[in-house]
């Protein structure tokens, strides 16, 4: 898919950084995001790193961005057109009402941070408005002994983070705590 023939805002709407184009920083994790299409097309870009229009989120910031769009719990308004944090992986469907349930049945913002870590997917880049900096560099099909890699990957990846999940549910940490403002009905608004 040629730079020129990208849409804005697209059409994921409730993903990790709201509607974007999303690019995945690592190769494997743009095979793994792919392998299941009935043709799976892996498209590799440039991107001209411009510090001026982006946004990097960590730790809290990204945990809030995520569970913003993920949970539809706030709106969210970015300055800027790039946004880059890591790829929260799909197993999150199962620490985040965990997390969600708060004290002794839950855990809090650090633990499902470390459960985040088995996924080991890299950043995302996520092109709000434009695709400014961006350029084609190649296309390939994902088939045979590569795409049989990355379902093996996969598998392997999501069989760790299940077993941490596991581990999860009985799991007390000290000095954990809640996003500042959820308990008191969730944020309204939140601007980066």
């Amino acid at each position: 898919m040629p730079v020129e023939s990208i849409q804005f805002p697209g059409f994921r709407v409730n993903c990790d950084f709201g509607q974007g184009f999303y690019l995945a920083e690592k190769k494997d994790a743009a095979e793994e995001w792919i392998r299941k299409r009935k043709t799976p097309i892996v498209t590799v870009y440039e991107y001209d790193d411009n510090p001026e229009e982006q946004i990097i989120l960590k730790d809290t910031d990204w945990l809030k961005v995520v569970l913003g769009f993920r949970e539809r719990l706030f709106n969210i308004a970015f300055s800027k057109n790039v946004i880059i944090g890591a790829i929260a992986n799909d197993d999150m469907t199962v620490s985040i009402p965990a997390f969600m349930l708060g004290g002794i049945a839950g855990i809090g913002d650090k633990r499902l941070t470390k459960s985040l870590e088995y996924c080991k997917l890299g950043n995302q880049y996520v092109f709000k408005n434009n695709a400014d900096g961006l350029r084609y560099v190649d296309s390939y099909e994902l088939k045979g002994a590569d795409l049989e890699s990355a379902m093996q990957r996969h598998k392997a990846r999501r069989a760790a983070m299940n077993k941490d999940l596991l581990q999860l549910r009985g799991s007390v940490f000290e000095g954990e705590k809640f996003i500042e403002g959820y308990r008191e009905g969730g944020w309204a608004e939140y601007a980066f």
